[in-house]
């Protein structure tokens, strides 16, 4: 399973993200790997879409990401003012400084 996010952008006065992690589970096929979605509207500089993909690869897993994000903004008149900014896997910083740590190479 992989984390990927979505940084996501829109013109002055859009509609606010409310429900925008349903609408994505919403567009969504079987065949796209989609397990879980959360919005974090208030993340800066832009809100996130964090959607848990199960794929075979990471690139895969990207791939099918932005295309459901980029479905869910179409299919919707209410997110049609919003784009995709960027779209990949998740950087947990944490998590590699502690395997750096342990390996005595910091």
């Amino acid at each position: 399973m992989y984390l990927i996010h979505t940084r996501l952008a829109c013109a002055d006065g859009a509609d606010p993200l409310d429900d925008v992690a349903q609408r994505v589970l919403t567009a969504a096929n079987a065949d796209d790997g989609v397990e879980h979605v959360s919005a974090h509207p208030d993340a800066t500089p832009h809100p996130v879409l964090a959607l848990w993909m199960v794929a075979p690869t990471l690139r895969e897993a990207e791939s099918r990401a932005l295309e459901v994000c980029r479905r869910a903004l179409a299919a919707s008149p209410k997110l049609r003012e919003w784009e995709v900014l960027a779209s990949g896997a998740a950087f947990v910083g944490p998590y590699y400084e502690r395997l750096l740590s342990s390996s005595g190479l910091d």
